[in-house]
Parts: C-alpha cells; sequence; structure tokens
C-alpha cells in the first residue's frame, strides 16, 4: 500500500471536500442513479444541490466510473471525477474507495456523501461537517428507543418488566451512513499501517434524524422515496 502521490487532481490547498459517490452498476434496483429522483435531477444531483446549499464545502464532486455523470456534475455546477471501475464494483469496500478518493485528492476533511439517502436535511448535513473538524471521523447515528433481537439475544428487554414504554428504554444508536467523514491525514497514516475499516482516531457520532438513516436500495424504496421528498423536503432546495 503506497504513499501518496501528486496527481492532476491533487491541490496544494488544504480543503473540506464533498465526494458523493454515483456508481454505474446497482445489483438490487439497477440504475438507480440515472432515474429522475426530484424535479428533474437524480439521486447525485439532489445531494450536490443539498452540498451547495449548505455552504460548508471547499468542493463538492460527483465521483462515479461512468462519464454519464459529468454532465450530471456540470448541471448542477459541481466537479466530476472519473473513478477507475475497480473501485466501482460491490466488491469494491468503502475503505479502499477513501483510500483511492484520499490518493487522489489533497484535502484536511474528506466527507462521503450518501446519494440514496436523500431525506437528510441540510442541517444535518452542516452538524456533521461541523462536528468532523474537532475529530479525525464522524459517523452520523440514529437514537432508538426499541426493543430488537441481536445474534438471538434480545436487547432491551426484561423479563420483570415485559411491556416497557419505549420512551423509557435504554436508547441504542443505529449508524446511519448518510454523511460519514475523515481527517485525511489520519485515515491515510493509518491505512499505511495496514488497518483497515472506517473508525480511525478521534470518533465522534453526531445525532441525526431517522429520515437521514433511510436509505434507496430497492425500486420499492425509489418510489416511496421519491413521494416522501417531494412532500416532506418541499422548499428545502430553491431552484
Amino acid at each position: 500500500m503506497g504513499k501518496n502521490t501528486s496527481t492532476k487532481y491533487q491541490d496544494s490547498q488544504m480543503s473540506i471536500i464533498a465526494f458523493i459517490p454515483a456508481r454505474s452498476g446497482s445489483q438490487r434496483f439497477p440504475r438507480k442513479n440515472y432515474y429522475d429522483l426530484w424535479n428533474g435531477y437524480n439521486m447525485s444531483q439532489v445531494m450536490a444541490l443539498k452540498c451547495l446549499k449548505a455552504n460548508v464545502f471547499d468542493r463538492i464532486i460527483i465521483t462515479s466510473d461512468d462519464v454519464y455523470f459529468d454532465q450530471c456534475a456540470k448541471d448542477v455546477g459541481v466537479e466530476f471525477y472519473l473513478r477507475d471501475p475497480k473501485y466501482a464494483t460491490p466488491q469494491a469496500s468503502s475503505d479502499w474507495v477513501t483510500e483511492h478518493l484520499f490518493d487522489n485528492f489533497d484535502c484536511e476533511l474528506g466527507v462521503k456523501m450518501q446519494n440514496p439517502n436523500p431525506l437528510q436535511s441540510i442541517d444535518e448535513i452542516k452538524l456533521c461537517v461541523e462536528t468532523l473538524k474537532t475529530c479525525d471521523t464522524v459517523m452520523p447515528v440514529v437514537r432508538m428507543y426499541k426493543q430488537a433481537l441481536y445474534l438471538g439475544t434480545p436487547l432491551n428487554y426484561e423479563s420483570d418488566n415485559p411491556h416497557a414504554q419505549t420512551q423509557d428504554l435504554e436508547p441504542y444508536f443505529q449508524w446511519s451512513y448518510s454523511c460519514f467523514g475523515h481527517r485525511r491525514e489520519t485515515y491515510m497514516r493509518e491505512r499505511w499501517a495496514g488497518k483497515g475499516g472506517m473508525l480511525f482516531g478521534d470518533i465522534k457520532y453526531p445525532e441525526v434524524s431517522w429520515r437521514a438513516a433511510l436509505a434507496i436500495k430497492t425500486e420499492q424504496d425509489f418510489k416511496f422515496m421519491k413521494a416522501a421528498y417531494a412532500s416532506t423536503m418541499q422548499g428545502e432546495l430553491d431552484v
């Protein structure tokens, strides 16, 4: 695993970059990144517009293995980066893709904006970025007052109080993945040391809404989210 080398994509100035992944393939819902989600914009464009309106990024980059998204990026006024197809397969892990992006873009902070999570708000994007400025890794979470089953063992369930009200339960926190990021220097240092995964250094977990955690995985998800975006995010983007 080699150290970072200069490329034509790098800047000497440190910055905060929003990376919006938009690979061409999707196993459960083929070509989901190409469909109109809202007002003629696909998922990546909607996320780019949110990032622009958040006004917390120095650069916003849609990154894909398909040059189709170059024009999509231009249409909303952001940048495009063509990824090698090997970094856009179902087998390409998140840490592998993040390292590839950090190898090609010099920045202080890099944030992955997950376009299948269109119901995350602009304020939640700002919260995650402001939190990342104070740590090495940020992973948004959703507070859950629920009972659950983990590896066959009930969580938040006590036999002497089987009908506890949900608001009285001890909460657990579900990862959202909607807007997670890293301090590049720390991330690359840990990767060069041979470590894997997404959580490095000082980690903070800002709370976001349950809506932010909703992700488009299937065609049914897409139809629901398209309708939900039109009804719940009305007026969020003035374009």
